[in-house]
């Protein structure tokens, strides 16, 4: 609806108003018809890919950082063990910078997708080739916006944290909900000024920065009205159901000993059967064996080898 409106009231097509009543009352008397427009899918498919690949590299992020942790404290406990070395990849991109590039890449694509197609349904004149003018512009804007969303809110909220006396939760929820709408002072004549590049292709700089100086004020607001739900409250939701399902994978571990229908059951350490091995490397054996399995049962003693000639761990 937003997206219509503003990029009809820049070609000239129709007010923003106008626009986003039509589309009102369509919601309201055809809400079928509405739900099946090109426009609404798109803007669909948009959100999906960029909270799926926001959620996915904050999960893997995440998980690298458990495991490098895990590393050191295995380094710290047993001198032998020999870190390995990082990869180049993680030696220099910290966690937040692959999250903002590779959510800005998955936005970024899909959003200038969606708004070439927009363009040529609701822009000025007959549908032509995107300039790179208005890639250029659609990429600082992405890049500012996933910033705003994903990246920026963690450090504000702990910034707010401390310099107030507000709960850890409300810092978040004031970082989450601030950030995106705030930012739109800087994405919208950025935004404006890609729209105008393909609706008017011959005009001077000058007459861009005075279409965006006409045209700032009343799109703004709406762009803020945008991104107040889809990346504040959108945003919030988006953390607290990822919390829930953790808190409940957390308390609710796979059970052991539990037969996988396509799997055969892990024997346990003491039905582990190793065949006898010449002087103390049976005992040595069992003990690795033990150790792998279970963490290490056996103790390397005679009296705990089977009667049957093996090594029973």
């Amino acid at each position: 609806m937003v997206d219509k409106a503003v990029m009809e009231n820049a070609s000239g097509r129709n007010t923003i108003w106008g626009s986003m009543g039509g589309t009102c009352k369509q919601i309201l008397f055809s809400p079928h018809r509405f739900l099946m427009k090109p426009e609404f899918m798109l803007v669909c498919s948009v959100y999906a890919v960029t909270y799926g690949t926001a959620n996915s590299m904050d999960t893997m992020s995440k998980r690298k950082v458990a495991a490098q942790q895990h590393r050191e404290r295995i380094a710290k406990a047993d001198p032998t063990y020999v870190m390995p070395p990082p990869s180049i990849l993680a030696k220099y991109v910290s966690p937040a910078t692959a999250q903002l590039l590779s959510t800005t890449a998955a936005n970024m694509s899909s959003s200038m997708m969606k708004d070439s197609i927009l363009a040529k349904m609701f822009g000025s004149g007959p549908a032509r080739s995107f300039p790179l003018q208005s890639y250029g512009a659609f990429v600082c804007r992405d890049t500012i916006t996933i910033a705003a969303g994903f990246t920026i809110p963690g450090p504000l909220s702990e910034v707010f944290h401390e310099n107030s006396s507000w709960s850890k939760g409300n810092c978040e929820i004031a970082a989450q909900l601030l950030c995106p709408v705030s930012m739109q002072v800087i994405c919208t004549p950025i935004h404006l000024m890609g729209l105008d590049y393909y609706n008017r292709p011959e005009v001077t700089f000058s007459d861009r920065v005075a279409f965006i100086k006409g045209q700032y004020a009343m799109v703004l607001v709406v762009r803020m009205a945008r991104m107040l739900p889809a990346f504040g409250f959108g945003g919030l939701g988006n953390k607290y159901f990822r919390r829930t399902f953790k808190e409940k994978l957390d308390a609710n571990p796979l059970p052991e000993n539990v037969p996988h229908p396509h799997l055969p059951s892990i024997p346990r350490p003491h039905e582990i059967h190793v065949p006898p091995l010449p002087g103390a490397a049976s005992t040595q054996g069992c003990l690795i064996l033990g150790a792998a399995i279970d963490g290490g049962v056996f103790d390397g003693s005679e009296e705990e080898a089977g009667a049957s000639g093996g090594v029973t761990c």
